[in-house]
């Protein structure tokens, strides 16, 4: 289990305690309760042994859970890529390694947060299957490319745009939606790499959406403007929704 969080640093830097979000898929921890079962679970920093106790509350055998549970810290608590920290360490990747069971019947599998080149690469350094879909199609996890996807699927979508690389088209792309849905109270315009709601913007349509900076606005993340939203919009792109 390697629950790395790879996306922009600037943007994970504004997220509270970001650091803990590596422990949110301690959840596997729950599947121990297979016997013939072994979790390796990897961390930037360690983990606090009352976290892990409680989770094995759940687990029917506890003592034999905790002998198949081998916790693993880097100890570098700076904000980034886990995968990365990991792969910038050769003797952590080979203590890694040396614990991947040599079994074609039960090949070992490595189960990331989200998959990024570098977990590709982490994959094949220590010989794991990777769970999760191809890099080169984290683009379709945007949240730009999940509209197109439920588009081509037929899924219904919330009222509005994608692709939207400038203030000028997140303004047209309001003004449509305002067209369409002509009783929506606002719009939530998201950064296409956004985490966790920090790259979201509300805009309320009571007030005026041209020029885009004078409209009421509310900001998710904590000291963010339009000075400094404008740029990362320009650079991976929006989608504006009906809110």
């Amino acid at each position: 289990m390697v629950p790395s969080i790879s996306f922009p640093v600037a943007e994970l830097a504004k997220i509270v305690a970001v650091g803990s979000y590596e422990e949110r898929m301690l959840f596997v921890i729950l599947l121990l309760r297979n016997p013939g079962l072994r979790v390796v679970y990897v961390t930037s920093s360690p983990v606090d042994p009352a976290i892990v106790d409680y989770y094995l509350r759940f687990v029917p055998d506890a003592a034999s859970a905790r002998e198949r549970l081998t916790l693993v810290d880097v100890g570098e608590p700076s904000i980034g890529s886990l995968s990365d920290k990991i792969l910038a360490r050769p003797e952590v990747v080979a203590r890694l390694r040396s614990m991947v069971p040599e079994s074609d019947s039960r090949p070992a599998t490595m189960l990331p947060f989200n998959v990024t080149t570098a977990e590709a690469r982490l994959a094949v350094a220590l010989g794991l299957r990777l769970c999760g879909p191809p890099a080169q199609l984290a683009r379709l996890g945007s949240k730009s490319g999940s509209r197109k996807v439920a588009m081509r699927a037929g899924v219904r979508r919330i009222e509005g745009s994608e692709n939207l690389f400038s203030l000028e088209a997140v303004a047209a792309a309001i003004s449509a939606i305002r067209i369409r849905r002509p009783e929506a109270e606002a719009v939530v315009v998201k950064l296409n790499n956004g985490f966790s709601g920090i790259g979201n913007v509300i805009i309320d349509l009571d007030g005026p959406a041209d020029p885009l900076p004078a409209s009421q606005a509310t900001f998710c993340a904590a000291d963010e403007s339009w000075a400094s939203y404008e740029p990362k919009v320009v650079a991976e792109g929006a989608v504006a929704e009906e809110r």
